[in-house]
């Protein structure tokens, strides 16, 4: 979030050389107590919130504080304040937006399935794989690779056979797998 620079682009003059944190400090807490209650009035506005405001108010002397450690001095100190502290308004308000309407993602209805839904499926999965060792070794490798997501092409270059009989191979007994776990 860049910082603003005040209503022409300009942070005025930087800290004379030598001004110590606490310097920096002591002029934070007089603009504080000259122009907090001020802001925190209008943020509370703003966000039609007193503790948003509040928070707003704090994370705003706490950006002006960075700044002024870091030797940079806004030339228009009240409204750099005004600026800041609407931007981090404004800020706040997005993430709370995306955050409500990505709350609903977040939520899993169902994390892990039932006892019964999982043996069913270990039964399904058993019965498969019975069926596919009952089959010749060039189709279910056919099958397999399929089931990885190789192509046509590929299939019958490692089985031996043409793409149309691969294919063909493949379509019949997939249907006859269908079939016999159906009926089971």
């Amino acid at each position: 979030m860049g910082v603003s620079r005040g209503f022409h682009g300009d942070r005025g003059a930087e800290r004379a050389r030598g001004e110590t944190v606490a310097e920096s400090t002591t002029s934070a807490a007089t603009a504080y107590a000259a122009y907090g209650d001020a802001l925190r009035t209008h943020l509370a506005a703003y966000t039609r919130d007193h503790a948003a405001g509040e928070d707003l108010l704090h994370e705003t002397f706490v950006r002006l504080l960075t700044e002024l450690a870091a030797g940079r001095q806004p030339r228009h100190l009240r409204a750099w304040l005004f600026r800041v502290g609407i931007n981090l308004a404004t800020s706040r308000a997005r993430h709370h937006g995306v955050a409500r309407r990505r709350a609903p993602e977040l939520v899993r209805r169902e994390v892990m399935p039932s006892p019964e839904d999982e043996l069913i499926d270990r039964e399904s999965a058993g019965a498969l794989a019975g069926r596919l060792r009952a089959l010749p070794d060039d189709v279910r490798a056919a099958l397999l690779l399929s089931a990885h997501g190789y192509t046509g092409a590929e299939i019958a270059r490692r089985i031996g056979r043409s793409e149309l009989a691969t294919r063909s191979l493949m379509c019949r007994h997939r249907r006859g797998l269908r079939d016999s776990v159906i009926a089971a």
